[in-house]
């Protein structure tokens, strides 16, 4: 499992629902933060969080607005560009990948 979470408290809680949920069915689970630089305190809580539960944290992804434009051309983000945010998508899937294995 994935959970995409982003730095805020709300989305935290959640992300500490999810977190019970997949330990009690045994399911690998895996974090990735989104926007995790518009709040680093918060990043900071989510990643002591999952390192108490042994959750991995996948990687974090920067807020981008290449996001908003490549939207707007029908694009993914991934073919639109290779900044900052693909960059980090591309370690995200590597550590999912490895996971897997």
């Amino acid at each position: 499992m994935l959970i995409v979470t982003e730095p805020n408290v709300s989305a935290l809680h959640d992300l500490e629902r999810a977190a019970e949920l997949t330990a009690h069915f045994k399911i690998k689970t895996l974090v990735c933060i989104n926007k995790a630089d518009i709040n680093p305190e918060v990043t900071d809580i989510i990643k002591k969080v999952c390192s108490d539960k042994n959750i991995e944290v996948a990687g974090e992804i920067g807020y981008d607005a290449d996001f908003l434009k490549s939207q707007k051309k029908g694009e993914s983000i991934v073919s639109y560009s290779n900044g900052p945010a693909v960059q980090s998508i591309k370690k995200i899937h590597a550590a999912i990948k490895a996971a897997l294995k």
